[in-house]
């Protein structure tokens, strides 16, 4: 404690506050204290405001991430569904063209059935009238069309028209087939020789008649493949 009785006299009194009243000291400390508080509130208010701004600004980035997030997953969902849509165009375009190839392939097999048959139709003198195929599938379940003509045959020519559009009848599921089978029936006396015979008449069914027994020959005597029609080329290039 300093002995000395005035303030001013104390050497450990600041000396900015010698001869100035007790009371203005305390007022002075008061706003000093005042004018403190007001610049930590002020520091307080601007660090609550940047802190805030921040979060805000996170708040919104995090925000517009999410969107981008969701703009992404459903661009990815969308690509995903296009190359899906794309395979299965795909798939679609290549099964419709294997079962294009097995439709040719098919058709060729009944066109050569029906060169075996209508030459033992020939050979009995006979003809037929009703044409029937049938379709199996892998799963040997099967169908069947039928179609008769308007007057008897005896030429495989008469038949080769009407076995594509009763192929495309019998096969009726985009599968593969697991196979053909070909049926002449209702069988007659060929009655077409006799007519040749009587009249001495030549028509187009009576060259073509001529041409098949010419053929009918060169094969018994040289075998099938003697005389070759287009879909015996494409069984030959088949089982290469």
């Amino acid at each position: 404690m300093c002995a000395l009785t005035r303030p001013e006299d104390c050497p450990l009194f600041p000396c900015g506050t010698r001869g100035v009243p007790l009371g203005v000291l305390t007022q002075r400390d008061k706003a000093f204290q005042l004018e403190k508080q007001k610049q930590r509130t002020k520091g307080l208010r601007r660090w609550l405001v940047l802190v805030g701004g921040i979060g805000i600004a996170a708040v919104i980035a995090g925000v517009f991430a999410l969107q981008n997030a969701k703009l992404a997953e459903v661009q990815r969902l969308k690509a995903v569904q296009n190359r899906n849509k794309a395979e299965d165009i795909l798939q679609y375009l290549l099964g419709g063209l294997r079962i294009k190839l097995e439709s040719e392939a098919s058709l060729a097999v009944l066109r050569r059935m029906a060169d075996s048959l209508m030459l033992k139709v020939r050979e009995t003198g006979k003809a037929i009238r009703t044409i029937t195929i049938r379709a199996r599938y892998r799963h040997m379940d099967e169908e069947q069309r039928s179609e008769s003509l308007a007057e008897p045959s005896d030429l495989e020519t008469d038949i080769y028209p009407r076995l594509r559009p009763l192929l495309d009848q019998a096969w009726k599921r985009r599968e593969g087939l697991r196979l053909v089978g070909l049926r002449l029936s209702n069988v007659h006396e060929n009655l077409r020789q006799e007519e040749l015979a009587l009249f001495g008449t030549a028509t187009s069914s009576t060259a073509q008649r001529a041409l098949a027994r010419v053929v009918d020959d060169l094969r018994r005597n040289f075998g099938h493949d003697a005389i070759m029609r287009g879909h015996d080329l494409t069984l030959r290039d088949k089982s290469r």
